[in-house]
């Protein structure tokens, strides 16, 4: 066909880790002189290591494309240019570059309360893992859901096993591991979930009963140490009176120490 030699259509062009890739930009007129629009440069057959084949397209090392977002071919009849659809390069394989747990931190809960964690590995595009997950009651045949997700991005792949537990008691506290698994590559990672039976908070100074301060000084701390779960709300109250805007977490902060800073604080 004169009026458009090419006859491929958009598609994805999968670069897996070869020597070469064979870019499939068919023709209908054989013998034409074609060559290969990258992102940002042009290649050209040279008969060695860049051929063109009049059936399966042009073959070319693949360490020449794998940069490009996209490839296409063109060619010359008669003074008039033709290009071929657009090939979009993912880059495939099968190597995991990392794995992470959500939350990061240790995770705690209250007994009735839902576990959910997320066990995400970045991998190269397209590739496939089998995840595995380790926990105090998996030998009491606990009833838990895995739910699985993939996306894909255009240099790799996220892939997910969500772990998801309703109720928990206290059979269900202790170390968490996710193990990811490709055939050829081992990861893990591991979180600690710690379950109370009851909400709690517990709250101690750090200094005092008496804090002695001079005027003038630039800050005073009133340091306390408060441990609880669920995170509790907090104010500060001076001689009964609510104060506002002078918390650091859960320590008090008076700057320019005067006369009328005495009292009683709690």
């Amino acid at each position: 066909d004169f009026e458009q030699p090419f006859i491929n259509k958009l598609e994805t062009l999968l670069i897996y880790k070869k020597e070469n890739i064979c870019i499939p930009c068919l023709v209908s007129i054989p013998d034409l002189n074609i060559t290969l629009l990258l992102t940002t440069s042009v290649i050209y057959p040279d008969g060695k290591n860049i051929l063109w084949d009049n059936k399966q397209g042009m073959l070319v090392p693949t360490l020449l494309i794998k940069d490009s977002w996209f490839v296409q071919c063109e060619t010359l009849i008669d003074k008039k240019l033709f290009k071929s659809s657009f090939f979009i390069v993912h880059i495939a394989g099968n190597e995991l570059y990392d794995i992470q747990l959500f939350p990061r931190k240790a995770m705690e809960l209250l007994v009735g309360e839902k576990l959910v964690i997320n066990c995400t590995v970045w991998a190269e595009f397209d590739s496939g893992v089998n995840f595995q997950w380790d926990y105090p009651a998996k030998q009491m045949n606990r009833k838990v859901t895995e739910l699985p997700e993939r996306r894909s991005q255009q240099t790799h792949t996220e892939l997910s096993s969500i772990l998801v537990i309703q109720n928990v008691s206290q059979q269900d506290l202790g170390k968490y591991t996710c193990k990811a698994n490709n055939g050829e590559q081992n990861l893990k990672e591991s979180i600690d979930v710690i379950v109370h039976e009851k909400p709690f908070i517990y709250v101690e100074r750090k200094k005092g009963p008496v804090i002695e301060a001079t005027v003038g000084d630039e800050i005073v701390k009133l340091p306390v140490k408060v441990v609880a779960y669920p995170q509790p709300e907090f104010q500060w109250f001076k001689d009964g009176k609510l104060i506002s805007n002078r918390q650091s977490q859960y320590s008090l902060q008076i700057k320019d120490v005067a006369e009328q800073n005495s009292g009683s604080y709690t």
